[in-house]
């Protein structure tokens, strides 16, 4: 769970556009300058056949140093602008990436979930089975009780023979029951048998 937090930090952190003024635009700044200086001297010049003064070319210089800030600046508008989309781009893939780990990570938990309900629900029928069973062997221990009470009155030995045999049986019945391995077995084989 650490690493998706630290994918979403790394998400959420999206890097400032740092682009300042770049060697192509110091180019195009001195290809402006000298273009403006160019058509003020054919201009002025040429066209309108003044003499060459200094203060000829001080318009000239202005305009192309205005329009050169203009330009830059539009051009580091349009840098910065390419950027933020390519980072919104970023973010966007990484938050569609992070919805799927985190859509893959809430069926993990839904399956654990749902197996661990089957085994409490499991637990539970075998805790009721062994209630029942538990009963049942009281039940039969009381009749074993009455039948011993009952005992002595009982003279003839054949059927003291075969009361003991029963009695033995019942015996040996019991201890079956109280094992927790038949009580297992027992609550599987009625299992399979429900199914089928």
């Amino acid at each position: 769970m650490s690493s998706l937090n630290e994918e979403i930090h790394q998400t959420v952190t999206i890097d400032n556009y740092r682009g300042g003024v770049s060697k192509a635009d110091v180019t195009l700044v001195i290809i402006i300058i000298m273009g403006f200086i160019a058509a003020g001297t054919f201009q002025f010049m040429i066209i309108m056949n003044m003499s060459f003064t200094p203060k000829l070319y001080v318009m000239p210089i202005v305009m192309a140093i205005i329009f050169s800030i203009t330009l830059i600046r539009l051009r580091i508008l349009r840098r910065r602008f390419e950027h933020e989309q390519e980072q919104k781009e970023y973010v966007r893939s990484k938050v569609h990436h992070l919805n799927q780990r985190l859509s893959e990570l809430l069926d993990q938990r839904t399956e654990l979930l749902i197996a661990a309900q089957d085994q409490v629900a499991l637990a539970q029928t075998r805790a009721d089975l062994g209630a029942m069973a538990a009963g049942v062997i009281h039940d039969i221990n009381n009749a074993l009780t009455a039948i011993q009470m009952g005992w002595e009155g009982l003279d003839s030995p054949k059927v003291m023979r075969l009361l003991t045999v029963k009695l033995r049986f019942l015996r040996v019945f019991i201890k079956r029951l109280r094992s927790v391995e038949s009580l297992r077995a027992f609550y599987d084989l009625l299992v399979r048998n429900q199914w089928k």
